[in-house]
């Protein structure tokens, strides 16, 4: 299954496990995911047109971000995919030291910034990705108190649905993940250029092991159970 410490294996599958989740990854996300595999096996002789080729598809990117803007607002799933395939063009393209590629990254940085929190806005806003994934309505607090990493404010409730449960804590825990990883990029390449610079997130993810690693709602419930409380996060400024 495709997934990565941002990008859990069940967030855009079957939570059943009935589909693998790389048959439902958006096209953004799997692009994105090419051309890292790309640019980790260059060569000496590729290492130009492989650059040449992530700069091309981090702004088909944005084109087709903006042209979907003029049709219609974005699911939140919509949104975290965009959020996420851009953060591995940015990885590349403010890391790599190529001058051409570092440039078009720096001049991306704030389309990062500014998708970056309109996920995470539209999620506390109670915006749904469709009837699987969607968040408390708007205005209430469980929203608030789940993306900012309260475990007690999850609640696994006698006759629920546990895979819906699961997948709505995958969702959240992704959105808090995304965000994290997303400021941590941009403060690393401005305390690289500038100095240091103090990240601007407060938000915490789980670091409970197991949580994250679970397979199954019934795995994901025996962990979390025990667990709805304060020691399972971690904040982000502890890893920074």
């Amino acid at each position: 299954m495709g997934s990565c410490p941002f990008i859990h294996p069940f967030l855009y599958g079957d939570v059943n496990g009935n589909t693998p989740a790389v048959r439902k990854m958006p096209s953004s996300v799997q692009v994105a995911f090419l051309a890292l595999s790309s640019y980790v096996g260059r060569t000496t002789a590729t290492a130009e047109l492989v650059l040449d080729a992530v700069d091309a598809q981090a702004q088909q990117l944005l084109l087709q971000e903006a042209a979907t803007a003029l049709t219609y607002a974005p699911s939140l799933l919509e949104q975290l995919a965009r959020v996420q395939a851009l953060v591995v063009y940015q990885v590349i393209g403010l890391f790599d030291g190529n001058a051409h590629t570092r440039h078009l990254a720096e001049e991306r940085r704030s389309t990062l910034c500014n998708w970056a929190r309109q996920l995470y806005d539209s999620a506390r806003q109670g915006l749904a990705g469709g009837s699987s994934t969607a968040l408390p309505s708007a205005g209430s607090s469980d929203s608030s108190d789940i993306l900012d990493g309260s475990m007690a404010a999850m609640q696994v409730l006698p006759g629920s649905d546990p895979a819906r449960t699961w997948h709505f804590w995958i969702l959240a825990e992704s959105i808090r993940r995304i965000w994290i990883v997303a400021d941590a990029v941009d403060t690393i390449y401005q305390a690289m250029q500038y100095g240091w610079r103090t990240p601007a997130s407060s938000i915490a993810c789980t670091a409970r092991h197991g949580l994250w690693q679970a397979r199954s709602a019934a795995e994901w419930e025996r962990v979390f159970a025990p667990v709805k409380s304060a020691d399972t996060i971690t904040e982000y400024q502890e890893f920074m």
